[in-house]
């Protein structure tokens, strides 16, 4: 069976296709944030753009957060994650709970990062998909991006999208990827 590729896809001998278009948005913080405060009080420390995506998307999510635990007792982070679609309400994803970033007895610096399938395949028209990351203590006082010494790269002009070659790789970011049929 003879196989044809264009510029929408594959085509088969037998008028089968594959076609997919893909897609990927990355939203980075490159200020510090401390938090500070009692347990589980939540803070907004990133909200992405409402980025355009095509009907019957397929999405992966990507988070990472470096932070530090400044407590010598049980300290930590917890993070939620929302998103929603064509600028509605915010839908929880859920909460890292106790899996993530937690010590004890020790000042810890790590980062969190996790990762998420989403299947929009439903959606039949183009939309839009936003995010926004709330962090909290687990006690005493995190920071989030600062007491680090993290460094931007240098912007090489060479993306076709912000100017930049991954120059914010090593702050806080959300990367969303995927693809929709065409």
């Amino acid at each position: 069976m003879a196989a044809t590729l264009g510029a929408t896809g594959v085509t088969f001998g037998d008028n089968s296709s594959l076609r997919s278009s893909p897609f990927r948005f990355e939203h980075s913080r490159t200020t510090g944030a401390g938090l500070g405060g009692t347990y589980r009080s939540f803070t907004d420390i990133m909200q992405t753009a409402d980025w355009s995506l095509p009907a019957k998307s397929r999405c992966n999510l990507y988070v990472h957060i470096p932070c530090r635990n400044d407590t010598y007792s049980w300290g930590g982070m917890f993070t939620r994650i929302y998103y929603r679609v064509n600028s509605g309400s915010w839908v929880s994803m859920g909460d890292s709970g106790y899996s993530a970033i937690m010590c004890a007895g020790y000042y810890q610096i790590a980062y969190y990062a996790n990762e998420f399938t989403l299947d929009f395949s439903s959606i039949t028209s183009n939309f839009t998909l936003g995010f926004l990351v709330s962090c909290a203590p687990y006690n005493g006082s995190l920071e989030i991006i600062q007491s680090n010494n993290i460094n931007g790269g240098i912007a090489t002009g060479v993306s076709s999208t912000n100017g930049v070659l991954n120059q914010y790789g090593f702050y806080a970011k959300v990367i969303l990827t995927g693809d929709a049929e065409i």
